[in-house]
């Protein structure tokens, strides 16, 4: 298995998205959770939560948010 080398640190992404890598709280999952469920996109959601959208998504995943809301 070959072994890849970050091309970026956790403080570079932290200079673009301040919460990147941090853990996320209940509180942050219960706010993700709502403002999801009143349709703020993706993007708006990065925005608000300072995380990149690739972040949110996988939040929204591991929640099963679209699950629960979209049908």
């Amino acid at each position: 298995m070959e072994n890849k080398l970050k091309t970026y640190s956790v403080a570079q992404k932290q200079l673009e998205h301040k919460n990147a890598y941090e853990k996320w709280t209940a509180e942050d999952d219960e706010r993700l959770e709502i403002l999801f469920y009143v349709r703020k996109s993706v993007k708006e959601l990065s925005i608000l939560f300072e995380r990149n959208e690739g972040a949110i998504r996988s939040r929204l995943k591991k929640l099963k948010l679209r699950e629960k809301y979209i049908r």
